[in-house]
């Protein structure tokens, strides 16, 4: 799915959209964490020489958003945006054993 399909995706949702009070967001909100997905792919690229594609976009509980890569070199990136925010976390699995990294 395109990111383009991601996005129309989620702006389908509506208020409660899991049965459990899920927020859904604002086009700004999902405008600004399609803005970090080249930052985040070059700052992989930069500092672990790895190209990665374009990730799963999705909508969280709270109504922020969560962009996730997963590679098939055992190579696992989560990014939440939300309020001008990006948190991320990254992992390589090494002998089946996964570490999250600094960036």
């Amino acid at each position: 799915m395109t990111i383009d399909d991601q996005i129309k995706r989620i702006l389908t949702f509506k208020e409660n959209w899991d049965d459990e009070g899920g927020k859904v967001c604002d086009k700004e909100l999902l405008d600004e964490a399609v803005t970090y997905i080249p930052k985040l792919q070059k700052m992989i690229e930069e500092k672990i020489n790895l190209k990665i594609n374009d990730p799963v976009i999705g909508l969280c509980h709270d109504g922020s958003i969560d962009l996730f890569w997963e590679g098939s070199n055992k190579f696992k990136l989560l990014a939440n945006v939300k309020n001008n925010r990006v948190d991320y976390y990254w992992c390589v699995e090494q002998e089946g054993k996964g570490s999250i990294k600094d960036l």
